[in-house]
């Protein structure tokens, strides 16, 4: 497809952490961390670029920590909290005021898990718009075929609450929405 309008993307250079879906750059201006999880890396994959991610970001010396889920449609949901474990341990940051987690519409299943949890446990701020998945879900589906019809059958077995309230979706501490200008 081809467009009049022009793409307005900033220049970010990502390092290479050789992980699929986790893409990691320095915004300078910002003294932040940018963290662009599109999707979920495997499991022993994440954990051999712990290090190396732990290196980046304490060499940066940089104090805020901002973790991109939006458009994420989910995966395995241990990946992020080995994720948030991997960083927890950075006393450069501003655990109190600076870390944010991006949030919208396309948030959803593990996605939006990681982003309640981070709420909680990285003491992060949400930022964007509500997501596409309600917090408080049932999940871990067990399929199995039935013996005479040879149906196949799905069944939720967890039931998962990230929040305490019944809600429709995760709402964000900062609501932002996208402008025609930034949507343009």
């Amino acid at each position: 497809m081809s467009t009049q309008y022009p793409v307005l993307v900033p220049d970010i250079n990502y390092f290479n952490i050789d992980l699929s879906g986790i893409r990691l750059a320095l915004l300078g201006k910002y003294d932040a961390v940018y963290v662009d999880f599109d999707s979920y890396p495997d499991f022993s994959d994440l954990q051999e670029q712990c290090e190396n991610i732990v290196d980046i970001i304490r060499g940066s010396r940089v104090q805020n920590l901002v973790i991109d889920f939006r458009d994420n449609h989910g995966g395995d949901f241990y990946v992020g909290l080995a994720l948030s474990s991997c960083i927890q341990n950075l006393d450069q940051f501003d655990w109190r005021n600076g870390i944010y987690v991006m949030i919208d519409e396309g948030t959803q299943s593990a996605a939006m898990s990681n982003a309640a949890q981070y709420q909680q446990i990285l003491n992060a701020n949400l930022v964007g718009t509500p997501t596409g998945a309600d917090p408080n879900i049932a999940s871990e589906t067990n399929r199995f075929k039935l013996k005479n019809s040879k149906r196949e059958i799905s069944i939720a077995k967890r039931y998962y609450r990230f929040i305490q309230s019944p809600t429709d979706a995760l709402y964000p501490d900062f609501p932002m929405t996208t402008s025609w200008r930034d949507y343009k």
